[in-house]
């Protein structure tokens, strides 16, 4: 197994949790397709106690998007192994 997949199999061990917390709060939650404001309010609320800045100004006509950000996002496995991006940045259209 590659070094890049055992660290994306690390991290999704260490955030199973959240992922099912996400996948259950949608699943009692349903919403009509566009019409996902729970979902997207409940993902901005996850990214940014988990550090993202939240921004959404993308909404436009899309009134559920938005953009999540994080400065620095490095882990010490992409610091020993490859240049480094500075930031992260999730955009979800919901």
């Amino acid at each position: 197994m590659s070094d890049i997949k055992k660290e994306l199999c690390r991290l999704a061990d260490k955030y199973q949790p959240l992922l099912n917390e996400i996948a259950d709060y949608i699943h009692q939650n349903p919403e009509l397709g566009c019409e996902e404001h729970k979902a997207a309010a409940f993902l901005q609320n996850i990214l940014a106690d988990h550090g993202f800045t939240i921004s959404n100004k993308l909404a436009g006509n899309f009134p559920t998007a938005f953009k999540a950000t994080k400065v620095p996002f490095i882990s010490a496995f992409w610091q020993n192994t490859t240049p480094c991006r500075k930031s992260v940045t999730a955009v979800a259209t919901i």
